[in-house]
C-alpha cells in the first residue's frame, strides 16, 4: 500500500521533481487555505525532522487561512507571509478556488456549469500570478496539489457533492502540476494518492467529518507523501555489532562500553536520531499504509553469537526474544517493542543500555 505505488496517475501526467532536500537552517513556509490552516501535516513534518535531523535546525511555518484562494493568497502575503522571512514557500490552493458549492448532488444548471468553467480558468491565472509574485520576492517556490473530497465514505453524514472530485478538484490538481512543469519547480501530488486511499477505505472516514478537512490519519498520509518527496528514508539509526570482537558499525548512532561475556553482550547505544512517536494516528495508519516500516526503522543486528534464542533488553526491560539467523546473527528492528516516547521523556540523554542475554 505504499503511496508511491498504490495510485494510478493519468497517462498524460508524467512525474515531476519532488521537493528539494532541506538545507541547514532553512525556513519553509506552507502557504494555503484551511487544510494548511489546520496544520497537522506541518506539525508532523516539524516533529519528524526535529527527531531525524536534530542538527538541521529547519523551521516550518504555517501560513494557512481558512477559506482562502490563490487570488486571496496573492493579496494576503504582504501582511501575513512576508514577515516569516521564508527561504522556501510551498503553495497549496485549489479547494476553495473551484467552489465546492458549485457541485451539488442534483444536476447542475447551465449557469452553474458556466461558473465552474470560469472559476477553474481563474484559478490557473491566479496561480501563475502568485508564483511570479513570490519568485520576484526572492523565494524558492514549490507546489502541492490539494487533497480530494471524500465522496466515498460510508461513515460520514456530511453532504456529499456530485462530481466535485472528477470535474473540480482533479482539474485543479492538473493545473497545479502544469504550473510546476512550466516553471520547472518542485511538486507534490496530494490529490491522486489520497483519492486512492479515500476510495479503498470508505469505512474509515479519512476525509474528516465534513469530507473535506481530514483528521490526524489523513494529515499523516499527507505527511508521508511529503516526506517521500523530500527523500527521507526508512532508517532512523542502526547498529551492526560483532559480539566476538565487540566492534560495531553504526549509522546515525554510536556504541560504547561494550562488554562481551559467556551469558551475553551489553553496550550503551546512543542514537543521533530518534524515531517518530507511535501516536494513535500512526498506529491506525499502519493498518493501511506502512508508515513505521517506511520511515521509522531502527534495526539492531548482532553477529558472532552461539546457537540459541536470545533475549533483548533495553534499560533492563525485555523487548523481544530473537533467534540467530544465518551465520549466528540476531536481528531486532526495535520499532514497536521499544517504548520510544517513554525512553525519550525519561532519559536526560538519548542513551540506552542494551543487554543481550541468552534464554535457556
Amino acid at each position: 500500500h505504499d503511496l508511491e505505488w498504490s495510485w494510478k496517475r493519468p497517462l498524460d501526467m508524467p512525474s515531476l521533481p519532488g521537493l528539494a532536500p532541506l538545507k541547514p537552517n532553512e525556513r519553509v513556509t506552507f502557504f494555503g487555505d484551511s487544510i494548511t490552516h489546520c496544520g497537522d501535516y506541518i506539525y508532523y513534518l516539524q516533529l519528524f525532522e526535529n527527531l531525524r535531523h536534530p542538527d538541521l535546525n529547519v523551521r516550518f511555518d504555517n501560513c494557512g487561512w481558512s477559506g482562502d484562494t490563490a487570488s486571496g493568497g496573492l493579496n494576503r502575503w504582504p501582511w501575513d507571509g512576508r514577515h516569516l522571512n521564508a527561504d522556501r514557500v510551498v503553495v497549496m490552493f485549489g479547494s476553495n478556488d473551484v467552489g465546492g458549492h458549485l457541485y451539488p448532488l442534483e444536476s447542475p444548471s447551465p449557469e452553474v456549469l458556466k461558473q465552474r468553467s470560469k472559476r477553474i480558468a481563474a484559478f490557473e491565472t491566479n496561480m501563475i500570478h502568485l508564483i511570479e509574485f513570490l519568485q520576484k520576492e526572492g523565494k524558492r517556490v514549490e507546489l502541492m496539489s490539494s487533497k480530494p473530497f471524500d465522496e466515498f465514505s460510508t461513515k460520514l453524514t456530511a453532504t456529499n457533492r456530485r462530481d466535485f472530485n472528477a470535474l473540480g478538484l482533479s482539474r485543479a490538481a492538473e493545473i497545479v502540476q502544469d504550473c510546476a512543469r512550466r516553471e520547472k519547480i518542485g511538486f507534490v501530488d496530494n490529490y491522486f494518492p489520497l483519492l486512492d486511499f479515500w476510495r479503498r477505505y470508505p469505512d474509515r472516514g479519512l476525509g474528516g467529518p465534513d469530507r473535506m478537512h481530514p483528521k490526524g490519519e489523513g494529515h499523516l498520509l499527507m505527511t508521508a507523501n511529503i516526506l517521500a518527496s523530500l527523500g527521507e528514508g526508512a532508517t532512523v539509526a542502526s547498529v551492526d555489532l560483532d559480539a566476538a570482537s565487540g566492534k560495531a558499525s553504526c549509522v546515525r548512532a554510536s556504541v560504547s562500553d561494550c562488554s562481551v561475556g559467556l551469558d551475553g553482550v551489553s553496550f550503551v547505544y546512543a542514537p543521533e536520531s530518534l524515531p517518530f512517536p507511535l501516536l494513535p494516528e500512526v498506529v491506525r495508519d499502519d493498518e493501511i499504509y506502512p508508515f513505521s516500516e517506511r520511515f521509522n526503522r531502527e534495526p539492531l543486528k548482532v553477529s558472532g553469537l552461539s546457537d540459541g534464542r536470545w533475549r533483548v533488553l533495553a534499560d533492563g526491560r525485555e523487548i523481544g526474544v530473537r533467534p540467530h539467523q544465518g551465520r549466528n546473527q540476531t536481528r531486532h528492528r526495535g520499532n514497536r517493542e521499544i517504548p520510544h516516547r517513554r525512553l525519550v521523556c525519561s532519559q536526560g540523554r538519548n542513551r540506552r543500555r542494551h543487554d543481550g542475554h541468552r534464554r535457556r
